[in-house]
């Protein structure tokens, strides 16, 4: 089950609100009020810091699975785009993931995440010793090829709804 929130037109392009003040004795003075300020965390790489706004925000998040992703859809004030990607694990020991893609325009947001690979996400905790019987290995690359299935599911499944909704 996805939750996608729109929160802005985003073929709307965004543009500094202009406050006119009017003081005594003195012609209109024009303020440019900037976008928001969002600082992204980044998986081994440094925040991304820009000004701008929010699109639209969706998560996969349902009661069960043990990962969930959440999206994020920003537009810059110099008119580009950011797609954040979030990997939220359940279990105790697993690290979260966070990744951000700068884009050009939304057709850009869409080729970015159609092409982002969520089997990436999935760390392999199987330690191979000299010996391990091949039961287990099997059960544990089973276990391993289910999680990958899932976050390729969850994920894909999540995108496709986002799309859908921007593009409306």
């Amino acid at each position: 089950m996805s939750s996608i929130t729109v929160l802005e037109n985003p073929s709307q392009a965004l543009a500094p609100e202009v406050m006119t003040m009017d003081a005594p004795e003195m012609a209109p003075v024009e303020v440019a009020v900037p976008g928001r300020r969002f600082t992204l965390k980044r998986t081994g790489q440094r925040p991304l810091s820009f000004d701008g706004r929010e699109v639209c925000t969706a998560t996969s998040h349902a009661i069960g699975p043990c990962l969930w992703y959440e999206v994020n859809v920003y537009q810059k004030t110099d008119g580009f785009y950011v797609a954040e990607v979030k990997m939220f694990h359940k279990s105790e020991g697993q690290k979260d993931i966070f990744r951000a893609f700068e884009a050009t325009s939304l057709d850009d947001v869409a080729m970015v995440l159609e092409r982002y690979s969520p089997s990436d996400d999935i760390a392999c905790r199987l330690l191979l010793n000299d010996y391990m019987p091949a039961g287990r290995f099997a059960l544990a690359a089973a276990a391993l090829k289910l999680e990958i299935e899932e976050a390729n599911v969850q994920f894909q499944d999540l995108v496709g709804e986002l799309l859908f909704q921007l593009c409306e």
